[in-house]
């Protein structure tokens, strides 16, 4: 397993170019901050790619459901759905 998640794209496309030539077999996760940087990262064989920034409004919406006194259950169910309007999942 191989996590990248620091803020430079350039650094991480070499890492995740050195980790696939060399273990191409490695379950790769990687951060990013567009969705065209996730997008060339899928083709790159990443596993998954996590866009920052939906996480953190996913988390931010997860916390005002909750003050609003919506479910848990119900809260999970939205943040699925919003989560599902992207696919984070390559697939490899």
């Amino acid at each position: 397993m191989l996590v990248v998640a620091i803020p430079d794209p350039i650094s991480t496309r070499q890492i995740v170019d050195y980790a696939r030539l060399h273990y191409p077999r490695l379950d790769v996760v990687v951060r990013t901050h567009t969705e065209a940087e996730r997008q060339f990262l899928i083709e790159l064989g990443v596993n998954q790619v996590v866009l920052g920034e939906w996480e953190l409004a996913l988390e931010m919406t997860r916390h005002v459901l909750h003050r609003f006194g919506v479910s848990t259950l119900e809260t999970e169910a939205i943040v699925q759905r919003l989560r599902g309007r992207i696919d984070y999942q390559s697939e490899r």
